[in-house]
């Protein structure tokens, strides 16, 4: 995120992940994650 600016989908692409994915774990909800 640091790296992106706060830019949350840069970031989701940077990483190799959905958008969607980064806002989950950034809530704390890492039950849908594998």
């Amino acid at each position: 995120m640091h790296r992106c600016s706060g830019n949350k989908a840069a970031a989701a692409r940077r990483l190799g992940m959905h958008r969607k994915t980064i806002y989950r774990l950034l809530q704390g909800d890492v039950s849908m994650i594998s």
